[in-house]
């Protein structure tokens, strides 16, 4: 809006502020026609209290649980859903919106049931969205196919119930979603204790990782310290066998020298008779 209070088209604040796909907002508005857009101002309108509990608007505002969700097309996508579980969408066919028996229709006398049941499958979307987040982890734009088919179910089985008043389809809508919060709490308290069992495991895994990596650490010392006691012994076995040698050598020098001696003794005796019998003779 303008200076003058008029409002811009095309202006990029239709993408960034109001979550519409393009900055001409018409463009967005042909799948869902009037309605998708009358019941999109009444959900900015009627929750326009920041404060109040049922403000729906707000958890799609910077700051909410859900603002990761575009306001402006979701809204136009849950106007199409209702319209088709409410057969009045143009791929219904007539013959079957006339002749089917819904236990809702009576509740559809009051005028504002479906400006109520706009706003409670948007709330039943930002409560899936979140049951998302905790699940994954995390949660963006390209998770709303399933998120908005989650929520379909979610107001399948709460028009299945039958509400009959506006008073009612509240209750039940309540009921459920106290119903969604503490299924969604177990998941995150089963998560968790998988979690922590996981961690336990791995923990113990790791030990014993480590137990068995000082066993390894202790067996190769030991083997490096026998390598070195039988190195050591082999050089002193190699140093006994050079000594016993040598000795052995001396011994056997010794013994020759003496062999030799008394040989050239013999030999020297031997000569000295041989002489001593020519001369006789002569």
């Amino acid at each position: 809006i303008n200076m003058n209070l008029n409002v811009v088209i095309p202006h990029v604040y239709w993408v960034e502020r109001l979550g519409f796909q393009q900055d001409d907002p018409v463009t967005d508005f042909r799948s869902g026609g009037v309605l998708s857009l009358a019941l999109c101002v009444h959900l900015v309108e009627a929750n326009n209290n920041a404060a109040a509990n049922n403000n729906v608007h707000a958890r799609f505002l910077p700051g909410g649980d859900t603002s990761v969700m575009p306001f402006g097309i979701t809204s136009i996508n849950i106007t199409d859903m209702l319209a088709k579980i409410l057969l009045f969408s143009k791929s219904v066919d007539k013959m079957d919106a006339l002749v089917s028996s819904k236990p809702f229709w009576r509740m559809f006398a009051d005028p504002h049931s479906l400006l109520v049941l706009q706003e409670l499958s948007m709330d039943f979307l930002c409560d899936v969205t979140i049951e998302h987040r905790m699940e994954k982890g995390d949660v963006t734009v390209f998770d709303f196919p399933q998120v908005l088919e989650e929520t379909e179910r979610r107001v399948q089985a709460l028009l299945g119930y039958g509400p009959q008043s506006v008073v009612e389809l509240r209750e039940c809508a309540g009921q459920m979603k106290g119903r969604y919060a503490q299924r969604a709490q177990r998941k995150i308290n089963n998560k968790n204790t998988t979690s922590t069992h996981v961690s336990v495991e791995i923990e113990q895994k790791q030990q014993k990782q480590q137990q068995q990596q000082q066993q390894r650490h202790n067996m190769e010392q030991l083997g490096s310290a026998a390598v070195a006691m039988t190195g050591d012994g082999i050089h002193k076995v190699a140093e006994a066998v050079n000594t016993v040698g040598a000795m052995t050598g001396s011994v056997l020098q010794k013994t020759g020298n003496a062999s030799m001696g008394l040989l050239a003794r013999v030999v020297n005796s031997t000569v000295s008779a041989s002489t001593s019998t020519s001369t006789s003779t002569s």
